[in-house]
């Protein structure tokens, strides 16, 4: 029951993009102008469920810190010391468990931004990549700032090009 509680958000995120995504835009076809906004609505879905995910990851961080306390402990310490903390054990089940799930989530974003058109075959596959090798401790699904940064210079270029 403890891991029903302190997980419980993570199949809830992606249950809800799921739901959403299912229910709530299946029966739209749309073309051009209405197609945009069905576009941005699949990409805003995606988004979010990843941002969910990484608050997730914080509350577990929060959740091992306030275990801690005040205490200034090596890793090694930490792990002799910690496992009978209240919040210790559960908070660094759910920042790992959510960064996993923020990996995926990014993949699965950066997957909706390729089919909806946003970003080309060769910068998702470098984001999808980069979300696998970047350390997940430091940024789960970390492809999606690429990604970002890729759509804000296109954009930049875009409306560079429009003012000359």
């Amino acid at each position: 029951m403890a891991v029903v509680r302190s997980w419980w958000p993570l199949p809830a995120i992606v249950a809800l993009a799921v739901v959403i995504q299912t229910f709530v835009l299946r029966d739209y076809e749309a073309r051009g102008h209405a197609a945009d906004h069905l576009s941005s609505a699949h990409v805003l879905i995606a988004s979010t469920a990843w941002v969910a995910s990484l608050v997730a990851v914080s509350i577990g961080n929060l959740r091992v810190v306030d275990a801690i306390g005040g205490a200034d402990w090596t890793d090694e310490q930490a792990d002799a010391l910690g496992a009978g903390l209240p919040g210790f054990e559960s908070g660094h089940s759910l920042a790992q468990t959510s960064a996993y799930v923020a990996v995926m989530v990014a993949i699965a974003l950066t997957v909706v931004m390729r089919v909806r058109g946003h970003i080309g075959t060769g910068l998702a596959i470098g984001a999808i990549v980069t979300s696998v090798v970047f350390p997940y401790w430091i940024i789960p699904g970390a492809g999606v700032v690429i990604v970002t940064i890729a759509l804000c210079v296109a954009r930049h270029r875009r409306f560079a090009g429009a003012r000359l």
